[in-house]
């Protein structure tokens, strides 16, 4: 994961690496793995990975399991 256009692709590639990854997109808030593991570059610059390291995905992707799943 590196740079992206908008936040609309920063979703759908955190969707789709989930099901990569074997979990269900819906049990997890999206929305919050996007905040917290993607930053906005500056206007007209798209999006960036701002995880540092898999440790930081995976603690993203943790934080925002949803409790009811």
């Amino acid at each position: 994961m590196s740079g992206y256009n908008s936040i609309a692709e920063v979703r759908s590639i955190t969707r789709e690496t989930l099901m990569q990854e074997g979990r269900d997109p819906r049990d997890y808030n999206v929305t919050g793995i996007v905040r917290d593991a993607f930053y906005s570059r500056s206007p007209g610059y798209g999006y960036g990975y701002g995880a540092r390291d898999e440790q930081a995905w995976r603690a993203a992707v943790t934080r925002h399991r949803k409790s009811n799943a």
